[in-house]
């Protein structure tokens, strides 16, 4: 989907995403539109099956214990506090600009897609991104996870 696709993609169905709503998408620059993909419903419901499939997450939905005990060696915890010291927290995991990753709406709607993107989108957007309802962002291959909980904490596993 080309960043107009996407825009029209929102528009038509007037939905919020954790890239914000239509209005602030339509605002990024286009390079930066290319790099969010909505997934399709199909390709939503394969990578919420690939997160199930991985055993990333413990099964706590409200975000109180996010990870299955013993999938991850290494865990760290940030509480929010303002957008640079956040942006900062985020760079410096062990995850390259160019990695790909899911975003999924931990309480999303049936008709809210998951996305597609880069790590270094995540970073950029990070205080829209980490803003909403509780939110988990994984590596395509299942290397590392971050899980957003509502209450400005991210927990960060790899």
């Amino acid at each position: 989907m080309t960043g107009l696709e996407l825009n029209k993609f929102l528009l038509k169905h007037k939905i919020r995403t954790a890239f914000g709503t239509p209005e602030q998408i339509s605002e990024m620059p286009i390079l930066h539109q290319q790099q969010i993909l909505m997934l399709d419903a199909k390709a939503t419901k394969q990578a919420y099956q690939a997160i199930h499939d991985w055993q990333m997450l413990s099964g706590d939905m409200l975000g109180n214990i996010p990870f299955a005990e013993d999938r991850f060696q290494h865990i760290q915890k940030h509480q929010i506090s303002d957008d640079a010291t956040l942006k900062k927290w985020l760079y410096q995991r062990p995850v390259a600009f160019a990695d790909r990753v899911y975003v999924l709406p931990v309480f999303g709607s049936a008709d809210e897609p998951a996305i597609y993107t880069t790590w270094k989108m995540i970073v950029k957007y990070a205080p829209v991104v980490f803003s909403g309802d509780n939110t988990v962002v994984v590596d395509v291959l299942g290397r590392w996870c971050l899980h957003y909980h509502h209450d400005d904490l991210l927990t960060f596993a790899h």
